[in-house]
């Protein structure tokens, strides 16, 4: 340190002496003899004001140096204070800690980043009491080389260096008390400008004091925005996991509520089923009243026929026995006319015999003709009553069997009423338990409905919780960009500012000398790390308290949820379960219903069948029936159109014998005119009778 002290104070002599060469040269002194000569130029005792100033600025450098060590040694109280208080802060922490890994060891368990933190402050911990020890050592050096100097100082002063420097300086200052009366009015303005510029430092140096107080608070907001951006990761992370975790709930959520419609859809279709059934049992129950009716209705109408035949055969009978008499009448009459015409007419005849005979012949072929169709009629009227007997045998028959079907019928109607009222009841009971069950539909319905809505108010107001988490997650990634540019604008003032610092400092270190600047910038730094050590401190606790505090908020949270999570859904569970025992027993109900009304459903189908044979047996015989009376009544308008012929024939006959017979006149009016008469009344008879049958059938 001695050739460095030595080299300086040589430059400077040097450049005085250079200096006073250069106005020295100049005569000043001689230019302007009117001009006032400065005190200290003539007088030896007075001392020249660059030395003044040399003076003053070596007392401001001694000052500065007692009141930077004065600092220094209430930075070391300080220090010490702060050593003990953070030494207190770490057992209190570690205390602290170990009760709550005590409390709480599975959530420490699971936090291993928050271990990692812990670590990473105990070895930041380590290197500040490294990097503090250093600075000791580095200080005390300092002292050292403080003392050593001071010493190297008396030590020179003491010696004859510095005895021919005085006698330099006096000689100087001779020469300088010389030359400088023609430099003081150069150096008043000087002096001016040095006073101006000394202002301008002075502003300057309040400038850097608040560049430094606004660098420093740049710098503890770059590092609180620096933690924020450490908050704002591990709350994203937060969110993320919390967004994951509403996302699966949302899922789950999504997944019973589909689980739920589809088994309303079940429910639903099993209703419609049911209803779609009961309405097929009622249609069929009303088509089986329907063929009910239907089938009294073709019994009624087969008793009417039966009846109708009855009538109709009785009819016949009636009609075959008039015929049966108009013939014997018409064969009495004949042989009476025979009679009458031989007795009165014998004489008559004997002329009109052959004509009589010719035409008697032909009325004998006529009548043969006559008797073998009545024969044959007789045969058909013969087969006809068979017939008519084998109807009436099965038409008493089908009678007995109506009887007995009758009987079995309205036994059957009695069954079916007894089955009907029973079905009734049963139809009566199912559609009361088919509005209870509506009811319970309509009930179940509106609570789903109220449960569905719920589920979506929830999973809407999931979904607004998750588009505000997005929305948080986007502005907080709007805001940690903005953070990281206006930390990246910091960054640049902050360097500018630092750049502006370091010329200002460079100026400003050039008057300074090289110890103050190691003192100053290991003090800076060493308060900037204790300064940043109780920050860190400070943070990671409050961190610390507010993820245990949230940690145990969310670990009740999470408990007192999934609890009522976990009961509602056991009570749901239990609710669907009697809801199934209930459908499975209503089920199997109605599929025994289902059977007994197919087993009616097969008998009454076997029923309409024997009665659907038995109906088309019945026509059957009906269109036999009336097949025959067809027949039976086309030989009877056979036989009038020829008992007509017979009339005419008759006629003419008689009014042949009233031409021919003039003598027996009276006597033949006499026997004619009841027989006209008789004729007259049979043909009114005839004529009535067959208006009769015409107007029955």
């Amino acid at each position: 340190m001695e050739p460095k002290n030595v080299r300086f104070l040589m430059d400077q002599v040097q450049r005085l002496n250079n200096e006073l060469f250069w106005y020295q040269s100049q005569d000043h002194f001689n230019k302007d003899p009117h001009i006032p000569v400065m005190t200290w130029l003539t007088e030896e005792s007075l001392i020249s004001p660059l030395l003044v100033e040399y003076d003053r600025k070596i007392q401001q450098k001694d000052e500065q140096i007692q009141s930077i060590s004065a600092e220094f040694s209430q930075l070391k109280e300080e220090l010490s204070k702060v050593i003990q208080e953070n030494d207190d802060l770490r057992e209190k922490l570690c205390n602290l800690k170990e009760l709550e890994v005590d409390s709480l060891p599975n959530i420490l368990i699971e936090t291993d980043a928050d271990l990692k933190a812990v670590e990473n402050m105990k070895k930041q911990l380590v290197l500040v009491s490294k990097e503090k020890e250093k600075v000791m050592e580095m200080y005390q050096e300092s002292m050292k080389q403080v003392k050593h100097l001071t010493t190297e100082l008396q030590n020179a002063k003491s010696s004859q260096r510095w005895d021919l420097i005085e006698q330099q300086t006096s000689q100087v200052k001779n020469e300088y008390l010389n030359s400088m009366q023609n430099i003081v009015a150069e150096i008043e303005p000087l002096q001016n400008k040095l006073k101006e510029k000394e202002s301008e430092l002075m502003q300057l140096k309040i400038e850097n004091n608040t560049l430094q107080s606004f660098t420093e608070e740049l710098q503890r907001k770059c590092k609180w925005k620096e933690q924020e951006l450490v908050e704002l990761r591990k709350k994203e992370s937060s969110f993320s996991v919390e967004n994951d975790e509403m996302k699966i709930q949302v899922a789950s959520l999504k997944h019973e509520v589909k689980t739920k419609n589809q088994e309303n859809e079940q429910i639903h279709l099993k209703n419609s089923e049911l209803e779609k059934w009961v309405l097929i049992q009622q249609e069929k129950s009303s088509k089986l009243e329907e063929n009910l009716h239907e089938i009294l209705e073709d019994k009624k109408n087969a008793q009417q026929i039966v009846e109708n035949a009855v009538l109709e055969k009785d009819l016949v009978k009636e009609l075959c026995q008039q015929k049966q008499d108009e013939v014997n009448h018409l064969q009495e009459m004949v042989e009476e006319l025979m009679k009458e015409a031989g007795m009165a007419t014998r004489k008559e005849v004997d002329e009109v015999k052959l004509q009589y005979n010719n035409r008697i012949s032909k009325l004998n072929e006529k009548v043969h003709y006559l008797e073998l169709e009545c024969s044959e009629k007789d045969a058909t009227l013969e087969r006809s009553l068979r017939d008519k007997k084998s109807a009436e045998m099965e038409l008493e028959n089908v009678r007995k069997d109506c009887l007995s079907e009758t009987k079995k019928c309205n036994e059957i109607k009695e069954q079916l009423g007894q089955r009907l009222t029973s079905a009734q009841q049963s139809r009566d009971t199912a559609m009361r338990n088919l509005e209870k069950l509506r009811h319970q539909l309509e009930r179940d319905e509106k609570n789903n409905k109220q449960k569905s809505e719920l589920l979506n108010a929830q999973i809407d107001q999931l979904k607004d919780q998750v588009s505000c988490l997005n929305d948080q997650n986007s502005q907080l990634s709007d805001s940690k960009l903005q953070l990281i540019q206006e930390v990246n604008d910091l960054k640049a003032k902050v360097l500018k500012t630092n750049n502006e610092r370091d010329e200002i400092q460079r100026t400003m270190n050039k008057k300074i000398s090289l110890m103050k600047e190691e003192i100053n910038t290991h003090t800076q730094d060493y308060e900037v790390k204790l300064q940043n050590c109780e920050d860190v401190n400070q943070g990671v606790l409050v961190e610390m308290k507010k993820l245990l505090n949230t940690q145990q908020l969310v670990s009740a949270r999470w408990k007192e949820e999934f609890t009522t999570i976990s009961n509602k859904s056991e009570e749901k569970q239990a609710q669907l379960r009697s809801e199934l025992s209930r459908y499975k027993s209503r089920n199997s109900e109605l599929k025994g219903l289902l059977r007994e009304s197919q087993m009616k459903m097969s008998e009454t189908s076997q029923l309409m069948k024997e009665y659907c044979a038995k109906i088309q047996r019945m026509e059957c015989q009906l269109k036999a029936a009336q097949q025959n009376t067809m027949e039976v009544n086309r030989k009877l308008s056979y036989l009038q159109m020829k008992h007509r012929d017979l009339s005419n024939e008759n006629r003419l006959l008689r009014e042949e014998t009233h031409l021919n017979g003039s003598n027996n006149a009276t006597r033949n009016q006499s026997l004619d005119s009841p027989c006209i008469i008789d004729q007259s009344s049979n043909q009114h008879n005839e004529e009535e009778e067959e208006d009769g049958l015409f107007s029955e059938r």
